[in-house]
């Protein structure tokens, strides 16, 4: 997915306008090893506030990104996970300098086990508005709060299913975030 496109789909009328996309300074990322796709994806278009299933991304990045093992004093091989947000229990999500910038999840539960969650920063992206997109369908059809209850129609579910499955192939692969994320909805 190009930037451009990403941020015309983010910023398309009819979706919830208060998570804004945040870019990231060419500056605090050039001394990392980040694929150019990857860091023109950042400094363009960046990444949202927040963002369903519940997923923050913060404020735009000033400095380098911070590593996990400066930020939650881990030891030194976790300076390969560089911080870009956090999910809902406060784990960090990072890119992953050692595999080409994938982007994974550190369960600080579980030994800052290692969940993936998408191979590149733009795939990232595209999971975000299947997600978004789940959201906002789910709460038009069956009420402000379906989502959050767990509501979602299966023809909804499946459709948002085979746009990640089709757009990011791994994103549905078993142990990925993404996955696990569908397997607990409910379908109708």
């Amino acid at each position: 997915m190009r930037p451009q496109d990403f941020i015309n789909q983010w910023n398309a009328p009819g979706f919830d306008e208060s998570s804004r996309l945040n870019v990231y300074s060419a500056l605090s990322l050039q001394t990392l090893p980040i694929p150019p796709e990857s860091l023109e994806f950042l400094t363009l278009a960046g990444l949202p506030d927040s963002a369903a299933p519940f997923l923050s991304f913060g404020a735009s990045h000033t400095h380098t990104l911070p590593s996990v093992a400066d930020t939650w004093s881990q030891p030194p091989d976790f300076d390969r996970f560089r911080i870009i947000g956090s999910n809902s229990s406060g784990d960090p999500i990072c890119i992953d300098l050692l595999t080409n910038a994938a982007v994974v999840y550190l369960n600080h539960d579980d030994a800052f086990d290692r969940i993936f969650m998408n191979t590149s920063v733009d795939r990232l992206a595209e999971c975000l508005l299947a997600f978004r997109e789940l959201v906002n369908q789910t709460n038009a059809r069956n009420g402000a709060e379906a989502y959050l209850s767990g509501n979602v129609p299966k023809d909804i579910l499946q459709r948002c299913i085979h746009r990640l499955t089709s757009t990011a192939p791994s994103a549905m692969a078993p142990g990925c975030s993404w996955r696990d994320e569908i397997q607990g909805l409910t379908m109708q």
